[in-house]
């Protein structure tokens, strides 16, 4: 569907040439517009310099989810649930070489197996750092800062929009600022912001005035006609 990152400045257009040049060095095909066709096709966004990027899309993520879970299957895997990883120990016993790893079931009837494996594959997201330094020493050990995003729904047909807009990055460069992303159905979302937390767990919403006034401005700069009173909390992420 196409990615618009927008600029409001002079500053902020240095940026997208920049964007510009990088994306193609790298062979990712970048244009700006001109204003023209930016009220054309974009009639309901605010923008002095529009860089597009056309290759941008969005996919279901659940359903790729699902479709994974099947290769794993259709290929002999197993996939265990309800399942915590408790120790990895390295086995270097002559030419069994790897780790065991031990597995606790979190079920209501708790047990523990063994597994050896050659190779382990740490994805463990946001828990990652827990299960690096069960085989890390201290000196090496890692630590996952959490940074909670909420996203704000939009309802209303009072506008329209056929593009991803992200605007111009804040210098600090905590986060790529509150942009508008589209679901499949075409609903606009709004965010995330930055929330640092201290569990990797915590989705809970915090939807207060102050945080819809905070969305409300930084979104009413590229979405002029938007309607506060439209805006509700939809859901949290945490990176």
């Amino acid at each position: 569907i196409g990615k618009w990152v927008i600029a409001h400045t002079d500053d902020e257009f240095t940026f997208l040439t920049t964007i510009h040049e990088k994306s193609s060095n790298l062979g990712i095909p970048t244009y700006f517009l001109s204003e023209k066709l930016q009220k054309s096709q974009e009639p309901h966004v605010n923008a002095m310099h529009v860089l597009v990027v056309p290759t941008t899309g969005i996919f279901d993520s659940h359903a790729f989810m699902n479709w994974l879970e099947w290769r794993i299957i259709d290929n002999y895997g197993d996939i265990a649930v309800n399942s915590k990883v408790t120790n990895i120990i390295p086995d270097n016993d002559g030419d069994r070489r790897g780790y065991i790893v031990e597995i606790t079931s979190t079920n209501s009837t708790p047990s523990k197996i063994k597994i050896f494996a050659k190779s382990v594959i740490n994805s463990a997201g946001l828990y990652s750092d827990k299960i690096a330094n069960v085989i890390l020493p201290p000196s090496h050990h890692y630590k996952i800062y959490y940074v909670k995003g909420h996203y704000y729904r939009y309802h209303g047909n009072d506008i329209k929009v056929n593009h991803l807009i992200y605007p111009v990055p804040p210098k600090n460069l905590v986060n790529l600022g509150t942009h508008l992303t589209l679901d499949l159905n075409g609903r606009m979302r709004f965010g995330p912001d930055v929330l640092y937390v201290q569990r990797p767990d915590d989705y809970g919403i915090n939807d207060d005035e102050s945080m819809k006034d905070t969305f409300f401005n930084a979104v009413k700069t590229y979405l002029p006609k938007i309607k506060r009173d439209r805006l509700y909390a939809d859901y949290a992420g945490i990176r």
